[in-house]
């Protein structure tokens, strides 16, 4: 008999053995259940794995921490020994003893057990640094640190996104505008990317019309404003020459591009000054760097793209 099966990518027990089980994580495309003496994990991308436990070997912890042997998983990967009865603190992204601190796909490398502390949205600290998820923040000073929103988080000098990122050199804290922008350092930012070419002095956001309140707004004859019809229209914000419907994605991504088209420009003046010079016996060392440059300019912007 089946202990259990997928379905819609979610573990689902059988009905003959569910009251033996306790369903410890139960989401879509992972779970873990366990018995007395059977533990069941699943992961949708590495498949549903079983394994015997005792009361002595196992301990589930949070999430989809747990203990099993000595060694500590987090679904089906195991990240290292540890001590169950030394564990000092565990929250769902980060597992500490006396000796390691592991983040869900492995050790914290330099993280100080003894006063680690997680401070929310992938953030950590210890006595000396900062960490993104496992990732030291060498620039990040521990003592003024704070995390400012889900996006960001400042400390004296700088500001900081995902991965430890600065953003900005820190001046004030980032102001939220309306529907995802924020103003930082005189620019603006669709959540953690620049927004290219907008203005701040007429830059203004929108509101975000949902499909029942379009519906009515165009049953009683339509958008009396102008803003209201740019809203109608699913722009999010405007300034005195553009619209924008940028999500943080959209905004990294016209970033992007106006950086290879900057790059771009500049590889190939670096490449035809060279050739030139080369052409009228110029020194030969500086035309090759030149020249070398702008192929190197030239191959980074479109990879850029």
């Amino acid at each position: 008999m089946p202990l259990y099966y997928i379905e819609e990518n979610q573990l689902k027990l059988a009905d003959e053995v569910r009251d033996q089980f306790v369903i410890a994580h139960d989401e879509y495309g992972s779970g873990i259940a366990y018995s007395s003496d059977t533990l069941i994990v699943f992961c949708d991308e590495e498949g549903t794995k079983t394994f015997a436990i005792t009361p002595e070997t196992f301990k589930w912890l949070l999430g989809e921490f747990f203990v099993l042997t000595g060694h500590l998983y987090h679904g089906i990967y195991k990240l290292g020994k540890i001590d169950a009865d030394a564990i000092h603190g565990y929250t769902k992204f980060y597992v500490w003893d006396d000796k390691t601190v592991y983040y869900l796909n492995g050790p914290v490398n330099g993280a100080d057990p003894g006063t680690f502390e997680d401070i929310g949205n992938y953030w950590a600290r210890d006595c000396r640094n900062v960490f993104f998820q496992n990732k030291l923040v060498n620039e990040a000073d521990r003592n003024s640190f704070r995390i400012f929103d889900h996006i960001f988080a400042v400390d004296g000098k700088n500001i900081f996104t995902y991965q430890g990122r600065i953003i900005s050199k820190y001046h004030e804290d980032p102001i939220l505008l309306g529907t995802g922008y924020y103003k930082i350092s005189g620019k603006i930012f669709s959540g953690m990317e620049e927004v290219p070419f907008a203005d701040l002095k007429t830059f203004k956001t929108l509101p975000i019309i949902k499909p029942d309140d379009k519906k009515k707004i165009l049953a009683a004859g339509g958008p009396k404003t102008e803003e209201e019809s740019l809203a109608v229209s699913g722009f999010h914000a405007y300034d005195a020459e553009r619209k924008y419907k940028s999500t943080w994605s959209t905004a990294r991504n016209e970033r992007r591009a106006t950086e290879a088209m900057i790059g771009a420009i500049v590889g190939v003046t670096a490449l035809a000054i060279g050739i030139i010079l080369l052409a009228l016996g110029h020194n030969r060392a500086m035309c090759v760097a030149l020249t070398i440059f702008g192929i190197s300019q030239i191959v980074w912007s479109s990879k850029r793209k």
